[in-house]
């Protein structure tokens, strides 16, 4: 049984852009899914039926209840379908982390959703968790939210915003329910202090430098890097070149600023620096994000 994906799911089925940049799609699964993975995240949550869900990691039976995390570049594929409903939520994961700070205190949201917006490549899995009855009727009504959001002139992102952001919260305390460990996981007081510390940097065009990082934590530079990443699966530059990539992508679907100003904003030597660094990070440049993401909506 082939575990790779076979194709990608892209912009021209989804169509996020700036003035969306989450939809919620209902889909009526009626034949066969072939391993597949997606330029953007996504949540699907089954609302009836069942089918086998494949992944690289193996497979499992799933029916209503069950809610998939899927990153970008993760491979997954259903089988043997009867009657399957499923509720797809797909979503730029550097708008939805504008500020990563809101999930901080969320339980189970950092191991299940933070840490693998964060991670360089692929997971390699995609994670399942089980709703509760009333967790899957609240995640119903904010899908209900989001998909008449779409259809609204007066709708905002703030409220696309909060609808998904109940929907990450509910999944992931459902998740810390299977995971050990997860549910009480909480992370010391240097590692809060350098994300603020990293924070503040990515939001001022500054310039990470680990000996004042490591000073403002109260720790010596190794031990600093080792809480971050026992924390977060990356390195404190790891995490301040990605968030800043991130806030570049957020700041990139602005058509009234040049990739020239965005570079300036954000700390970047100049144009070709920001290139080279989101090339690595998002796997397109710059302008090639500019021309997927920044399209009128449908």
């Amino acid at each position: 049984m082939a575990s790779k994906s076979t194709y990608t799911i892209g912009q021209q089925a989804v169509h996020l852009n700036r003035h969306m940049p989450v939809r919620a799609v209902m889909m009526a699964v009626d034949r066969d899914v072939a391993m597949h993975d997606h330029e953007f995240h996504e949540i699907g949550i089954v609302r009836s039926g069942e089918a086998i869900h494949r992944t690289a990691g193996g497979t499992r039976r799933i029916s209503r209840g069950d809610a998939i995390v899927v990153c970008p570049g993760d491979a997954h594929g259903f089988s043997q379908h009867r009657n399957l409903k499923i509720s797809n939520i797909y979503y730029l994961g550097a708008w939805l982390m504008a500020d990563v700070r809101n999930f901080w205190d969320a339980a189970g949201v950092v191991p299940l959703f933070v840490r693998r917006w964060l991670a360089a490549q692929p997971i390699g899995d995609v994670a399942v968790a089980r709703l509760l009855p009333d967790e899957l009727q609240w995640c119903e009504h904010e899908l209900s939210q989001l998909h008449a959001a779409e259809d609204d002139d007066h709708a905002s992102l703030l409220y696309a915003r909060a609808c998904l952001t109940k929907v990450l919260v509910l999944v992931a305390r459902a998740h810390a329910r299977s995971v050990p460990g997860v549910q009480t996981m909480s992370f010391r007081n240097e590692v809060r202090v350098m994300v603020e510390h990293i924070e503040r940097m990515v939001e001022q065009g500054g310039v990470l430098h680990i000996g004042k990082l490591s000073r403002a934590a109260g720790v010596t530079p190794d031990h600093s890097s080792r809480l971050f990443r026992q924390s977060l699966g990356v390195s404190p530059m790891q995490y301040f070149q990605l968030r800043r990539v991130q806030q570049t992508a957020v700041h990139l679907m602005d058509p009234g600023v040049s990739i020239t100003q965005v570079a300036m904003r954000m700390g970047f030597t100049d144009a070709s620096h920001l290139w080279r660094s989101f090339r690595r990070h998002m796997s397109v440049s710059p302008r090639q994000y500019r021309r997927r993401f920044i399209a009128a909506p449908k």
